[in-house]
């Protein structure tokens, strides 16, 4: 976590991961950071990379020792992968979209193993530990559990709340719902999905255009 970014706000991937590493990637110091412009790294403008970096400071105060971050080329549509279908990534993004669909349906983080030099995604291991796999060695026996759709019970939604963590901000909740660009954004790329609870480290690939 870096609060001192020439680039705002940022805090580091983790780049590379068991997965590039298996792949004999090279390279360091893969960063999201805010401002509209990057040399390979993921520029999410101020505005935004505020919220992101609040919301990953307030886990880490809550007492996670760490936290999940999922990267996805485009919005996994249907369309969207019929689109780029002939891309020589589109084998890849067939498993990221697992994780994909995985979290729209349950809202929950699907499990990732990494062995065999690939990701294998939404998977049980009664005979190994998915987070301790050789990700050079064949994966072990696994299952792939039915997911169970996202059902909240009544008396458990928060409606009309917003959790507002303490400190200055550029983006308040009477701006947020506004229709008024943001740090130099579109409307359109404003009102674009919230891509940032669906990101997943070591899947930062090429992004298509």
């Amino acid at each position: 976590m870096n609060p001192d970014s020439r680039h705002y706000l940022a805090f580091n991937l983790g780049y590379p991961n068991a997965y590039d590493k298996a792949l004999r990637r090279s390279g360091d110091a893969l960063m999201v950071h805010g401002k509209c412009s990057s040399a390979g790294c993921y520029a999410m403008t101020d505005a935004l990379m505020e919220e992101i970096y609040g919301l990953a400071r307030e886990a880490f105060i809550g007492g996670q020792e760490s936290f999940h971050v999922h990267a996805f080329p485009f919005r996994m549509t249907a369309a969207n992968m019929a689109k780029h279908a002939k891309s020589e990534w589109y084998p890849f993004w067939k498993t990221l979209k697992e994780g994909h669909d995985y979290f729209e349906l349950t809202r929950q983080v699907p499990t990732v193993a990494i062995c065999n030099r690939r990701y294998v995604v939404n998977v049980s291991m009664a005979a190994a530990d998915v987070a301790k796999l050789n990700p050079q060695a064949a994966c072990p026996a696994f299952h792939r559990p039915t997911p169970s759709p996202f059902s909240p019970k009544p008396g458990e939604q928060i409606a009309e709340s917003r959790v507002v963590a303490p400190g200055p901000k550029m983006r308040t909740a009477e701006n947020m719902d506004s229709d008024a660009p943001r740090s130099g954004l579109t409307k359109a790329v404003v009102s674009s999905p919230a891509w940032w609870n669906r990101m997943l480290s070591g899947f930062g690939l090429p992004f298509a255009k």
